[in-house]
């Protein structure tokens, strides 16, 4: 997508799913499509780097044979983390 192109089905389709997705308590609504972008893609960078940092951390814990403590990470993170898609990622460790 670039500034003043027009924004096809599929597109708000799919910004539709990432902001349930990421965004579950905003409402969705093409009217406020460039601001929603900007915090679609904000809330993703977020939840990216914490995922990273939540299973960096998983395993490190995990070799150092803090296997609960390791576990306690994953559900802060499970518990935290709005994005389902996030949230699949950390409860398959």
């Amino acid at each position: 997508m670039t500034p003043g192109e027009p924004v096809s089905d599929e597109q708000i389709r799919l910004l539709r799913l990432l902001c349930e997705d990421l965004l579950p308590n905003e409402v969705f609504s093409v009217d406020r499509l460039p601001a929603l972008i900007d915090e679609i893609a904000r809330a993703d960078s977020k939840w990216n780097r914490r995922v990273q940092m939540a299973i960096d951390e998983f395993y490190a814990l995990r070799e150092s044979g803090k296997n609960a403590e390791a576990q306690e990470r994953r559900q802060e993170f499970l518990g935290a983390c709005p994005s389902k898609w996030y949230r699949q990622i950390v409860d398959a460790l």
